[in-house]
């Protein structure tokens, strides 16, 4: 039983060239990065100021998971967590594991798309503020082949609630509801989407125009070039020069 909804509170990047991704997302984000030894792995911590944002992890490549970002959710239980996902379709990819900023696991939903249920130490995470910070994480979206299956799915594993928004030509797209707050969506893949079904995150910027094209100056390729989305804002897609996809966003208000 779900007592308190879920939200994403963690990113980390698995990539195959963490020496240059540090540096491409330092220059990128301005990103602190401190490089730390966990369980006898060096890994790369990401900060915003004191706000650790995550980590970027050595990983080798396959074609199946090339270099990709895992969102990580806020459960009270990883291990009551796990549990429940084979009972929805998904499955369990590692199982829940002691790391040192609290406890983790690896699973995929019932459409294949990768993401941790965490609990950190020291208890459940601080509220966001009501507006993202420019260089942190702000948003996570489910491109899926199956909405109405991913809404059992999420619905039931980890309490959030839904909400449609009509997008026109775009579609309906659905928002994740802790309450009154949305905290992440998902829409329909495209059907010319080379990807399976995945989530994406974005990070908070004050231009994506220019945000964009650093990205390419640094090595990247702009997968979806800025573009407005009426009453909302301003986002792209950029993949980073090890071939993950991560989104950039300026929201209005």
């Amino acid at each position: 039983m779900v007592t308190t909804p879920s939200r994403f509170i963690r990113h980390d990047l698995m990539c195959t060239d963490a020496p240059a991704m540090t540096r491409f997302y330092a220059e990128l984000f301005g990103w602190r990065t401190t490089e730390v030894n966990v369980m006898g792995a060096k890994i790369v911590r990401l900060s915003l100021e004191e706000q650790v944002l995550g980590a970027i992890m050595p990983f080798m490549a396959g074609p199946e998971y090339p270099s990709h970002w895992v969102p990580y959710v806020y459960v009270e239980s990883v291990e009551e967590c796990c549990k429940k996902i084979s009972g929805l379709g998904g499955d369990v990819c590692i199982g829940a594991t002691e790391i040192p900023p609290g406890r983790f696991a690896v699973v995929n939903d019932s459409q294949k798309a990768l993401f941790s249920p965490f609990t950190p130490k020291g208890g459940p995470p601080a509220e966001p503020p009501a507006r993202a910070r420019t260089g942190s994480f702000s948003w996570d979206e489910l491109l899926t082949d199956d909405v109405e299956g991913a809404k059992k799915f999420y619905t039931s594993l980890l309490g959030w609630g839904t909400s449609e928004k009509d997008l026109g030509k775009a579609g309906t797209y659905t928002l994740l509801m802790r309450g009154e707050t949305a905290v992440a969506g998902m829409m329909k893949i495209s059907p010319e989407a080379s990807h399976p079904p995945t989530w994406l995150s974005y990070v908070a910027v004050d231009d994506v125009d220019a945000t964009a094209e650093r990205a390419r100056k640094l090595g990247g390729k702009i997968a979806v070039p800025p573009t407005d989305v009426p009453a909302v804002g301003r986002f792209a897609i950029v993949h980073d020069a090890a071939g993950a996809s991560i989104g950039i966003v300026k929201t209005k208000g």
